[in-house]
This record gives C-alpha cells, sequence and structure tokens, in this order.
C-alpha cells in the first residue's frame, strides 16, 4: 500500500487536482448564486448542491496533494516565495473545512424547509469562500510562475556534485 501511494506521492497531481477543485467550488457557487435570482429554476439548486458535494471531495484531494507537495519542496523554498507558500499553504489547511460546512449548509437549505431563511447569508459567505479560494490560488500560481516553486526551475537549496560539477 505504501508504494501505491508513493507512486501518487511522485506524480505531481496538486496543480491536476486544484483546477477541478477550484473549476467544480467556483461554478456551484456561481450556479447557487443564479438559483437565488432564478428561484424558479429548480434544477440549478441541485446543480448547485452536486457541484459543491464534488467540490469539496476535490478541496480534500487538493488539501491531500498539497502536502505532499508541501513535503517534497518546503525545504528548498526560501525567501518570499517561503512567505508565499506559507499563506498558500495555510489557506489550504482551511478551506477545505469551510467548503465543508458550506456544503452541510447547503444540504440543510435544500432539504430542510425551516432554513431557508438563512439562504442569503450562506450566498454571501459562499461568495467570500469562492474570492478566498481564488486568492490561493493566485497565490499557487504566483509560486509557479513567479518562483518557480515545484518546477523544473527551482532551485534546491543543497547541489549535487558529480564529477566536480555542481548540478541542482
Amino acid at each position: 500500500m505504501q508504494g501505491f501511494i508513493g507512486i501518487f506521492k511522485h506524480a505531481q497531481l496538486h496543480p491536476f487536482v486544484d483546477h477541478f477543485t477550484v473549476a467544480l467550488l467556483i461554478v456551484g457557487v456561481l450556479a447557487d448564486l443564479a438559483a437565488s435570482i432564478l428561484p424558479a429554476r429548480l434544477w440549478l439548486r441541485y446543480m448547485a448542491l452536486t457541484l459543491m458535494i464534488l467540490g469539496v471531495i476535490a478541496a480534500w484531494g487538493s488539501n491531500l496533494t498539497g502536502g505532499w507537495e508541501a513535503e517534497r519542496i518546503w525545504k528548498d523554498v526560501t525567501g518570499p516565495a517561503k512567505d508565499v507558500l506559507h499563506r498558500h499553504a495555510l489557506l489550504g489547511d482551511y478551506l477545505p473545512w469551510v467548503f465543508t460546512g458550506l456544503a452541510i449548509w447547503r444540504l440543510a437549505l435544500q432539504f430542510l424547509g425551516f432554513l431557508a431563511r438563512t439562504r442569503v447569508v450562506y450566498i454571501v459567505i459562499a461568495v467570500l469562500a469562492a474570492l478566498t479560494l481564488i486568492y490561493q490560488g493566485y497565490l499557487g500560481g504566483a509560486l509557479a510562475y513567479d518562483y518557480g516553486v515545484g518546477t523544473a526551475l527551482m532551485p534546491t537549496a543543497t547541489p549535487v556534485r558529480l564529477n566536480g560539477l555542481s548540478i541542482r
């Protein structure tokens, strides 16, 4: 089992999983917003709920793969990139919990009629969470594109010496 997990750890799946997470959750929140504006479109509410649940599953996948990436690169990141990585990782630890709570709230809104009064509050918090997710994605992009973190361009902390040549 450990060897099987090791294959996934070295596959660097984090960016791949993250794109699904962002797409599912952002479109889910937008669909919920549209369902609030167009209440007669019941299918929009079910679609938003489905996207939120799938997005939460993806968010936990992003959290897991992000932890694997952090294990791989944390010690090699220095300077301002370390601060950006820390903010990105901190959001990555909290956002899956936030969206899990929102998904539970969304389920309650769908199936427990007496909570319908809280829909506006739910939408406001969901939009704020989605904006925070976009900011976290921005930080991830800055890490990769501005600092080269997790790419072949990232300098390592300890260069390897091979026949007198320094190889990074």
